[in-house]
């Protein structure tokens, strides 16, 4: 009787797993953007975080990163196979090309996606990008997906004109999305940019790849007075004529990387035998403070434009920081500037 009964639940067994296992459209769509969203139409903000120039940007590098945000609420319907056992999961379908760099509809720049544990996507396969965990009936989530994708230059020239060239994203791009051990994936949203964005092709390059802004010896009273400047210029040439010139300082921004940002915009100063007490502030020559945690757009700072040069003009500025005790020491701090079109 052992036997017989063991063989009867091993049958058991094998006729119901692959029932929980199929493709099921309305159920994959329980979890949707909205009470009204149909499967395969669900809407999420896929925008770049950044954009770099074309030709500031080197072969197999990356251009830009793309982010994914939005909502999703987990309804409440008859017949739904979840009730709170199993996990939702939003998959990334690119649908075109090999390996992992995916064509786009500009020439010379892919799309290389990531999944949920960082690894890349192969451009003819699938791979989870957002988990839900064990969602609860009527519950609503966050969908935050920093690094959805990476824009990269695969040519190290384009048949782009120069100019601004709106980008976007093969049609042929899907999210999917199914439950775990519940379900096969079914179409869940387009895989679209929900925000414009331009390229910017030109042969403009940084000439001042490195600077140092040394302050020298440093009066403390002279921190206290707000009196402590010094001036510094980042060049940006080759663009071939003032007109490339000119067309690049209106369309570029700066954007700014540091390990010391702080949440003010401006700069810390943390090393060892390093001054307290004072801060780093950046502004244009003329003396508008720049916002560090911001793009800033080129024309809008201090610039000469001379032949197919530019010349852009800022200041470094010692502040006092009354949130901790004025001591002497080094005045040691790095700032990345980044050139950007967002």
């Amino acid at each position: 009787m052992t036997h017989i009964k063991g063989l009867i639940i091993g049958c058991f067994t094998l006729l119901l797993l692959p029932s929980l296992a199929y493709a099921n459209s309305s159920a994959n769509n329980v979890c949707r953007s909205s009470s009204s969203a149909s499967p395969g139409n669900n809407t999420v903000n896929v925008k770049l975080s950044s954009l770099r120039p074309f030709n500031l940007t080197p072969l197999n590098g990356v251009l830009g990163t793309i982010a994914m945000s939005g909502n999703i609420t987990c309804f409440d319907e008859p017949n739904s196979i979840w009730n709170s056992r199993y996990d939702f999961y939003i998959q990334v379908k690119p649908n075109e090309g090999s390996g992992n760099v995916c064509p786009t509809p500009l020439d010379g720049i892919g799309i290389r996606y990531r999944n949920i544990n960082g690894e890349y996507i192969s451009c003819s396969g699938w791979s989870e990008v957002f988990k839900i965990e064990k969602p609860s009936r009527g519950s609503s989530h966050a969908m935050s997906v920093p690094v959805l994708a990476e824009l990269v230059k695969t040519k190290a020239s384009t048949t782009l004109a120069p100019g601004l060239h709106d980008v976007s994203l093969s049609t042929k791009g899907k999210l999917l999305s199914y439950w775990y051990a519940g379900s096969n994936s079914t179409d869940w949203a387009p895989l679209k940019l929900s925000t414009s964005a331009q390229l910017l092709v030109t042969p403009c390059s940084i000439t001042d790849v490195q600077q140092t802004v040394d302050f020298g010896f440093v009066a403390a009273a002279n921190i206290i007075n707000d009196t402590i400047r010094k001036p510094f210029k980042l060049g940006i040439g080759n663009c071939g004529s003032q007109q490339n010139a000119e067309f690049f300082n209106n369309a570029a921004s700066f954007r700014f990387e540091s390990a010391n940002l702080r949440t003010d915009g401006s700069l810390d100063i943390k090393c060892k035998g390093c001054a307290t007490g004072v801060v780093i502030e950046i502004e244009t020559e003329d003396g508008k403070t720049i916002d560090l945690n911001r793009t800033f757009k080129l024309k809008d700072g201090t610039f000469d434009i001379d032949s197919q040069t530019i010349k852009q003009r800022f200041n470094a500025k010692l502040k006092r920081d009354p949130s901790s005790p004025l001591t002497v020491g080094k005045i040691d701090s790095i700032l990345t500037i980044v050139i950007d079109t967002l």
